[in-house]
């Protein structure tokens, strides 16, 4: 009875192995034909074209390779905001993938923001998403003349004053 069940034990150990070894294939599998795909949307927005991109109606590409920052809500967004703008620019792209593009540098309480605005609302524009995102996680208090109020601290009496 022992031996027919660490027998069973071992062929149910068998075949996790061959199952997990072919989902790891398809995994591959999956990640090289989406690294394809990228390419190939890539390419299409010009962003490899070595020609003079002013005869195509694109905008030039940048020599070098850009990153856009991640942010994660815990200072003021118009930076970040800021820099996206320029990267979006550097790379002509268009209106409707600004903010997928944005949304995917979201972590944190941002992401979690974003996940729930895009449940709730669907995608928003552009426009939408940036004045949402500098209303939940901006101005700083450095630019609010009552939460500046809040921060003064009496540091002598009012007879020194």
């Amino acid at each position: 009875m022992f031996d027919k069940l660490v027998k069973m034990v071992g062929d149910l150990g068998k075949r996790m192995d061959a199952e997990i070894s072919a989902v790891c294939q398809e995994t591959s599998l999956i990640s090289a034909s989406v690294k394809n795909v990228q390419t190939q949307i890539l390419d299409k927005q010009g962003r490899f074209d070595t020609h003079d991109a002013s005869s195509f109606g694109k905008p030039a590409t940048p020599g070098h390779k850009l990153q856009f920052p991640k942010y994660d809500g815990s200072d003021d967004p118009i930076t970040w905001l800021h820099i996206g703008e320029q990267f979006f620019r550097a790379y002509g792209t268009p209106k409707h993938l600004k903010v997928p593009t944005a949304s995917f540098y979201l972590d944190g309480a941002a992401g979690q923001w974003y996940y729930r605005l895009e449940k709730n609302q669907g995608v928003p524009s552009w426009s939408q998403f940036v004045d949402g995102i500098n209303r939940r996680f901006g101005p700083p208090l450095r630019s609010n003349p009552l939460g500046e109020l809040t921060q003064l601290r009496r540091t002598s009496t009012v007879d020194d004053y």
